[in-house]
């Protein structure tokens, strides 16, 4: 498995207890979701769980696991979900898995270096997406993860030039998230060294609304 930094291989988990350490971050995830939004999510993860050194990482019988595994390790993903229904993969590529999460299409991605930057490119991408989810609508209503994107604006820009609409929304707007973790964190941006808004959510408004910090997906959505 190789990294994003100059494709170093990643060194094997050295110890149980390391481990341990790790899964601990996801139930501490779920808590900080409930008090914040009042709520469980229903996905979290990018990551291949299905690696050996992830072996019990999470065990729980109400847990659904559902991985994605890729040469370069940023780019694997892993459903962790609570709900029995939670969620169901529908679509799977370089860069990019595809969830049906209830009534919502969600990409999650973490999009090639090699066309990030190019509104082109990242158009032709997340067309050939839908076009293969057709079984499933078609539509994308949310995306998620690492884009890549030169500037805060791009992946709205390239999904409303895409699917030629002005629908696409960014949830974050003002340029600062808040980092949920063990304390609030404000930063500026979620690449390496803080300072551009890599890590995105971008959502189509007509058909998905954010409220009190959940998104609810109107009935137009059903596909």
């Amino acid at each position: 498995m190789y990294g994003p930094a100059h494709l170093k291989p990643i060194e094997r988990l050295g110890s149980t207890q390391a481990v341990t350490v790790f899964g601990a971050q996801i139930p501490l995830l779920w808590q900080n979701f409930y008090r914040q939004f009042g709520g469980m999510p229903e996905v979290c993860g990018e990551m291949d769980m299905s690696h050996p050194d992830f072996t019990g990482l999470v065990v729980d019988d109400n847990v659904k696991i559902e991985s994605f595994a890729a040469t370069k390790a940023c780019q694997s993903f892993t459903a962790i979900s609570q709900a029995p229904l939670g969620c169901k993969a529908v679509m799977q590529g370089e860069g990019c898995v595809v969830y049906l999460v209830e009534r919502v299409v969600v990409v999650f991605v973490h999009v090639p270096n090699r066309i990030a930057r190019d509104a082109k490119l990242t158009q032709q991408f997340y067309w050939g997406i839908a076009e293969s989810i057709k079984g499933h609508g078609g539509i994308i209503h949310l995306v998620i993860g690492d884009t890549n994107q030169g500037s805060a604006g791009f992946t709205t820009d390239v999904l409303n030039a895409a699917f030629s609409t002005r629908a696409y929304s960014n949830a974050s707007s003002s340029g600062q998230i808040e980092k949920i973790d063990n304390c609030n964190v404000m930063e500026r941006g979620t690449n390496s060294i803080g300072t551009k808004m890599y890590d995105v959510c971008v959502y189509r408004s007509d058909l998905v609304r954010l409220r009190a910090g959940r998104s609810t997906c109107h009935s137009q959505a059903v596909q």
